[in-house]
Parts: structure tokens; sequence; C-alpha cells
């Protein structure tokens, strides 16, 4: 068996950059909306929302990454369980982190809009 050589255009699509542009741009809109709701609740403290984002997001977007990465990889070798549900994988795994920051700026738009105070 013959390998393929497995060059940077496999790892890095245009797929995946245009996914990682969609994500970045939703960490800016949570960023945003934590920010603002810190700065309604008069707790604004920069420390935090460093290490929110270093604990919380940073560690999903990095998991999607190499996830989606192996997979392709996978599928470039075409390793016959991950070619035959690829594009499934690529997509669940998306999908979580999206689903997982999109969660994040809808709580904190609630609790802008809400009058409750959050603990």
């Amino acid at each position: 068996m013959i390998l393929k050589t497995l060059t940077i255009d496999v790892l890095i699509t245009p797929d995946f950059m245009k996914a990682v542009f969609g994500l970045l741009l939703l960490i800016v809109l949570d960023l945003t909306a934590g920010i603002a709701l810190a700065l309604k609740l008069r707790k604004f403290e920069l420390k935090k929302v460093a290490d929110f984002y270093i604990s919380s997001v940073l560690p999903y977007v990095i998991v999607w990454a190499v996830v989606d990465i192996a997979i392709r990889v996978a599928g470039f070798y075409e390793l016959p369980i991950v070619t035959a549900i690829q594009p499934f994988l690529e997509a669940v795994s998306l999908g979580a982190v999206t689903v997982s920051l999109a969660a994040h700026i809808g709580d904190k738009l609630v609790k802008i809009k809400a009058d409750v105070t959050v603990g």
C-alpha cells in the first residue's frame, strides 16, 4: 500500500476556514454580550472575561478543530468507517460548538433584557 502525501490543503480547506470565521464571529458576539451583561450588573472585570474564554470557549474550539482535521485526514487516507460517515461527523462536531456558543449568547441576551440580578 502506497501512502498518499498529506498536504496543507487537505488539513486547512476553504470550508474549514469558513467555519473558523463563523466561530470567531460567534465568539465576538458572545464576548460582546458578556461585556454588556457585566456592565449592566456593574461587575465587569477584564480578568474574568479572559478566564472564561480560556476555560470555557477556547477548549471547545480547539477540540472541534482537532476533530475536524482528524476526520479529514482519516477520510483522505480512505479509512473505511470514516469515509462513510465523514460529512456527518464534520457537521456534528461543528454543530456542537455552534450550539454551545449560541446558547451562551442567548443566555446572556435574556439576562441583559431581564430585570433580575444574576449571581
